[in-house]
């Protein structure tokens, strides 16, 4: 397997992650350490970016998510294809179903946090990189991985995004 040579580009700003629940997240975690071993690529939280956040403070975020916490803790989400792309923060993606109650959970959060932009389509990243999508069709098809057919989420966390995936850090953690 040819290891991935070329940096991915830097990121900044803050986002919201929702951490997906056991028995997914370590489905997720088998697939991304997977071919972070086969590629040399960086090994990441399995997540799913909700959307970018204005400056807000810890505080102010805690206080927000606990009047939605019950609308995040009984979202569920069902996966819908495995997706290929140049993107290299989505190379190899689990491409979800955008539900009724998500887009519920979203408006709920933009009327709190006015400049909070969610996102529209919905995916789990299993690789970060530039690597061609027929190899890693063949690859994950050569495989005994396994994805989830269902997403619950047990942990929704802020994340500043640094430099690289290496400086990325997580500001806020709340279990759900």
């Amino acid at each position: 397997m040819q290891r991935s040579e070329k940096k991915l580009p830097p990121l900044s700003g803050n986002v919201l992650w929702l951490i997906p629940s056991d028995p997914a997240r370590q489905l997720y975690r088998n697939a991304i350490d997977h071919f972070s071993a086969l590629y040399g690529t960086p090994e990441f939280t399995p997540h799913l970016t909700f959307g970018s956040l204005p400056e807000i403070s810890s505080e102010k975020l805690e206080s927000i998510l606990k009047k939605y916490s019950s609308q995040i803790n009984s979202l569920e989400l069902e996966a819908d294809f495995l997706r290929c792309s140049s993107n290299p923060f989505r190379n190899l993606v689990h491409q979800l179903t955008v539900s009724d109650r998500y887009r519920e959970l979203a408006e709920g959060l933009v009327s709190e946090i006015p400049d909070f932009r969610p996102k529209r389509e919905l995916h789990i990243s299993l690789k970060y990189g530039y690597d061609h999508c027929a190899e890693l069709d063949r690859v994950f098809g050569e495989s005994n991985l396994q994805l989830p057919d269902k997403i619950r989420f047990s942990a929704i966390e802020m994340i500043s995004l640094g430099s690289t995936v290496e400086d990325w850090k997580v500001l806020f953690r709340k279990t759900i």
